[in-house]
């Protein structure tokens, strides 16, 4: 059995009152859902925005993520292959798997990402190339 060491209270997340990191190169906005500062201690979850045009560079990880859209579309690349995300879809990336992903649409685009790691180190393919 596993044991519980979260000792603190339990209580939702409210999205709205989480800040908004915004990217300056790549067009994307970001806002920390459940981490370390929500109590969590393996994994995380952020909602993300990408205007027209925003971008996340081609890179892996040594973890799973999974990025689900709530809306608009993504055009995505994983493991050399391009397709399109629209709303609602989502897909599992595994560890080693290069992608990345670009919003080509003429309206923004809201996605979730989850890994089962605090911080997972994002190794980039040098160098930052747009798909």
């Amino acid at each position: 059995m596993l044991e519980d060491t979260y000792s603190g209270k339990v209580a939702p997340t409210e999205h709205d009152q989480q800040p908004w990191q915004h990217h300056p190169y790549w067009q994307v906005a970001r806002r920390d859902l459940i981490g370390a500062l929500a109590g969590a201690q393996h994994c995380e979850l952020s909602e993300q925005q990408a205007e027209p045009g925003g971008y996340v560079p081609i890179h892996h990880h040594d973890v799973e993520e999974i990025i689900t859209v709530l809306s608009g579309t993504l055009s995505v690349m994983m493991d050399g292959q391009y397709f399109e995300m629209h709303a609602p879809s989502s897909v599992l990336i595994r560890p080693g798997v290069e992608h990345g992903w670009r919003n080509k649409s003429m309206s923004s685009a809201t996605f979730l990402v989850y890994f089962p790691a605090q911080d997972p180190v994002s190794h980039w393919r040098e160098p930052k190339s747009k798909i």
